[in-house]
């Protein structure tokens, strides 16, 4: 009788957490749509022209693919873009080719600009079309917080919770709704991340293999993927030096994880066929030449020193006021928000010193993409802080789930002694 309780209260809670993800995924999905378009969304349009080029020209070894265009961004997120498009069965290229030649390569910032007449009845159609793909990827990632949290937390509850927080903040609502190649990192990246956990409690080398994949598609739609594989490679090592791992199987386990993602990596990237490592090292001195050259030219929100890009941080994760870095991405109080990320981090040590494999990798993580954050020039965009905002939420979350637990724990030993 008591099995039969229990089943029934599992399923119960099953369909409990499936309704409230639907709802959640609608109160996401219809916020947004309603955020405002973005001139920057116009050149993820004319980026699909990387889908034709790979895949129905089958011209991997062209001059497009060693030019500007092709080192402004990795091609995942083009081809994603490209192939809805395609798929629609509209004579997409063409229309394409047509506004490029009536406005130019890069005139349409400025054509937005100075023109909304010309924006609404041109761009906004197609961004419009754009963005339906991002918000299946935006309930997906909802989804992924939900079963990543839960993998760490083991309660539902707070699951809902985190996913809940997220479906409201604007920050994330931002970085999901425009044309970027945010949507498919934040995916891709929460992807590989769950893969990996699962691979450590796992005898099963599929689940490492997946998590290398999802690592590579990561870092081909955005060199933020990179985290991963720094996190994945240090959290290895920490496992060996723990002893958790004897030295064959750390050996085996690191050795297929690079591999694996370096060569999905340079297959889905036509730009590096003539030099991978080369070419890898360019993407990366493109970005950071960028960085250098905005900041050269907009002097007034360059970030100069250390202190100003950890200011930049701190505005935009924790607080609640509007400031040169954002407005307003989170709409709770800070002092809410600084005692939960206080509590969390102190959950997160006390589990580190446990050698919780989860909550090891869960805090390199967050240094790796502060440490990068501090080194950067130019404040890009707010979006540019997505994954970190979404780790500092788990953590904040696991610091709420900390004081709860301390709560019943104290409550229970006073009821006992009672």
């Amino acid at each position: 009788m008591y099995n039969v309780f229990m089943k029934l209260k599992r399923i119960l809670e099953i369909i409990v957490v499936v309704l409230c993800m639907i709802y959640l995924s609608y109160v996401l999905v219809s916020r947004v749509s309603k955020v405002p378009y973005k001139e920057d969304e116009i050149s993820w349009y004319f980026h699909t022209k990387f889908f034709d080029e790979a895949f129905i020209n089958k011209s991997l070894f062209s001059p497009l693919w060693q030019g500007y265009e092709s080192f402004d961004h990795p091609p995942v997120s083009k081809y994603i873009y490209g192939a809805y498009l395609y798929f629609q069965n509209r004579n997409y290229a063409q229309e394409r080719n047509v506004l490029e030649s009536k406005y130019g390569r890069w005139n349409f910032y400025y054509v937005i600009k100075s023109d909304e007449a010309i924006a609404t009845t041109e761009f906004a159609p197609i961004i419009s079309d754009l963005r339906k793909i991002n918000f299946v990827f935006a309930v997906f990632i909802l989804v992924e917080v939900y079963i990543l949290f839960y993998m760490i937390s083991r309660s539902s509850l707070f699951s809902l919770l985190l996913c809940a927080v997220l479906s409201i903040n604007s920050l994330f609502i931002y970085s999901v709704a425009i044309i970027t190649s945010d949507n498919q990192v934040i995916f891709f990246s929460l992807l590989a991340i769950i893969l990996y956990f699962m691979s450590l409690k796992s005898k099963k080398w599929v689940l490492l293999v997946g998590a290398a994949i999802a690592t590579a598609l990561a870092l081909g739609s955005k060199l933020t993927g990179i985290f991963i594989l720094c996190t994945v490679t240090f959290n290895e090592i920490l496992c060996f030096l723990y002893a958790r791992l004897s030295y064959e199987k750390f050996v085996k386990r690191i050795g297929i994880f690079i591999f694996v993602s370096c060569f999905v990596w340079v297959i889905i990237n036509p730009a590096l066929y003539f030099a991978p490592v080369i070419n890898t090292v360019r993407y990366f001195e493109f970005r950071s030449f960028q960085s250098a050259n905005l900041a050269h030219f907009f002097p007034n929100i360059a970030l100069h020193t250390p202190f100003v890009r950890i200011e930049a941080i701190v505005c935009t994760v924790l607080v609640p006021c509007n400031n040169r870095f954002t407005s307003g991405a989170i709409s709770s109080n800070i002092l809410v928000n600084i005692l939960l990320l206080t509590f969390g981090l102190f959950y997160c040590v006390q589990e580190v010193r446990k050698k919780r494999s989860d909550i090891i990798f869960l805090v390199l993580f967050v240094y790796f993409i502060c440490f990068v954050y501090t080194i950067n020039l130019f404040n890009y965009s707010k979006i540019y802080y997505n994954l970190l905002q979404i780790s500092i939420f788990i953590i904040q979350v696991l610091g709420g789930l900390f004081v709860v637990k301390f709560i019943e724990r104290k409550y229970v030993f006073t009821r006992r002694n009672e």
